[in-house]
């Protein structure tokens, strides 16, 4: 019978709408990082469904969803948007402007880490590396890259630490 009174009580707490001071602030954290995190992947969503022809060195994108379909998969995406919206005002969830500069620090500091752990050096923890001239060329490669890597964190940093323009 408990049961029976719990699915009750859930049933009748469906039909009202949950208050803003239900959620604690920790709760209000969570929900709003997993959102944001689903906003952000609609974004990109919605990006790859333009079919750019986005190009890299090692990679390409092509969006290989047919485009009958793509109005649907946008239209799902907009569905998902309005929803973050309501709830983002049910409980009150702030909208921040994300500082594009600890962005572009923030990834190029873990590339810097993973830049650092394919030297030939490390590399050897996946097996033998016979080292010579083209590990030498490959070290120093990565070397430079580093460099540029870091050289971007400092740029970037000073963006962060006095603003846009100083």
């Amino acid at each position: 019978m408990r049961i029976g009174g719990w699915r009750l009580q859930m049933a009748q707490s469906a039909d009202r709408p949950a208050s803003a001071t239900s959620l604690n602030d920790t709760h209000k954290r969570v929900l709003r990082n997993v959102l944001l995190e689903l906003d952000h992947a609609i974004t990109t969503a919605e990006s790859l469904l333009q079919d750019t022809g986005e190009r890299g060195v090692l990679y390409g994108v092509q969006c290989n969803v047919a485009p009958e379909r793509r109005d649907a998969v946008r239209a799902k995406l907009a569905e998902l948007r309005g929803r973050i919206q309501a709830l983002a005002a049910q409980f009150g969830l702030p909208a921040e402007q994300e500082d594009a500069a600890r962005q572009i620090s923030s990834l190029m500091s873990l590339l810097w880490t993973h830049l650092e752990d394919v030297r030939p050096r490390r590399l050897k923890a996946y097996g033998p590396l016979p080292m010579g001239p083209e590990t030498d060329s490959l070290d120093a490669q990565l070397s430079e890259m580093i460099d540029a890597v870091l050289a971007i964190v400092g740029l970037v940093s000073h963006v962060t630490e006095f603003g846009p323009g100083h």
